[in-house]
């Protein structure tokens, strides 16, 4: 469990690729402090940061596709749970 979590938009982007179709994609970085059971590693105290990318398509003003990655191996290094 990550608590206190806050966010921020790092470099909001939106593309028109046709009439029907945008994709608005983002990068996004989070911060918070690891107080509770996360993926199985017991809560460490530690404040850590996440960053990732979202992309999000759109088709007929309705969301039909989401993609999201995370810097995982960041996060479970900064959690002692792999070497760094």
């Amino acid at each position: 469990m990550v608590s206190q979590l806050a966010s921020d938009i790092d470099s909001p982007c939106v593309a028109d690729v046709s009439s029907a179709l945008s994709i608005p994609e983002s990068g996004a970085h989070m911060i918070g402090d690891h107080t509770g059971d996360f993926l199985g590693i017991p809560a460490t105290g530690r404040q850590v940061t996440m960053s990732g990318i979202t992309i999000h398509r759109v088709t007929n003003g309705k969301l039909s596709e989401h993609w999201a990655q995370i810097d995982a191996l960041s996060l479970l290094q900064q959690l002692g749970a792999v070497p760094r």
